[in-house]
Formats: structure tokens, sequence, C-alpha cells
């Protein structure tokens, strides 16, 4: 029987797939970013200690360009709406 589950799979699945045919992100890919930098408590960062896939369109395709690498904070960032990333 196929485990297939179409596009009714859920959130974890979606990402679980990218991992599966991409990899580990491995850079943050918004040319905004720098690093080293201070949080808001002062405490410097001097890189991010892992890196994570974003969803660009929202429709979660299985296309990389629709998936872009960043870094915990310009993830948050990007999905709060603060920051755009083209």
């Amino acid at each position: 029987a196929s485990h297939w589950g179409g596009d009714s799979i859920g959130y974890t699945a979606k990402h679980m797939w990218n991992l599966k045919h991409w990899g580990n992100a491995t850079r943050c890919e918004n040319p905004e970013c720098v690093y080293p930098r201070r949080n808001s408590a002062g405490v410097l960062y001097i890189k991010p200690k892992r890196y994570e896939w974003a969803n660009k369109s929202g429709q979660y395709l299985r296309d990389r360009s629709d998936w872009m690498q960043l870094c915990p904070s310009c993830h948050r960032k990007f999905d709060r709406g603060i920051i755009s990333i083209q």
C-alpha cells in the first residue's frame, strides 16, 4: 500500500519531505542577516546554532524555489511579516 499523503499531509511531514530531498538547511539566505550580533538582552552571538527551511508562498509546494534557508531569527521575522526577503 502506498503511504503517499498527497497535498493533505501535515506541517511536520512537509518539513520532513524537505529534509529528505534537500537535506539540512546550512545557511541564512537573507542578505540583510548579519553576524556576529547582540540579541535584545545584549548577549553576543557569533553565528546561529542552526538553520531552518522557511516557506515563501504559504502553499508549501514541493519546489525548491518556494523555500529558503534562514537562521531562526530571520525565519521568525519573515513569518511575522517584520522582514521581506526576495
